[in-house]
């Protein structure tokens, strides 16, 4: 929802709106390594669940243009790309230039 919010024309009136998807971004990467601090303590998660939490991180890049959720799409693929059964997730997550291949978050790879 907060990334449909109306982008106006002036920084002031666009402020709620950015610190609104900037504190959800903070979110985002404080659930990622708290998932991941559980993960190193015996917790399990599925394929699946992985892929969905990948798939809906990566719509939020996508639709934010890159500008908010781009690091917190970096720290999920440094915990969890190894999840996902593709070697790659290194390299995307150091690369600062465009989407994550949907392969990558296909249960169909």
């Amino acid at each position: 929802m907060a990334l449909r919010l109306p982008q106006w024309d002036t920084v002031e009136n666009n402020a709620i709106r950015t610190q609104l998807l900037g504190e959800l971004a903070n979110a985002y990467q404080r659930a990622i390594r708290i998932a991941a601090g559980r993960l190193t303590e015996g917790k399990l998660y599925g394929q699946q669940v992985v892929e969905e939490w990948g798939r809906n991180l990566q719509r939020h890049v996508t639709e934010s243009q890159g500008q908010f959720f781009k690091p917190a799409l970096d720290a999920f693929l440094h915990y969890f790309g190894w999840l996902l059964g593709s070697n790659l997730s290194h390299t995307v997550a150091s690369s600062a230039t465009g989407p994550v291949p949907a392969y990558l978050f296909s249960a169909t790879s």
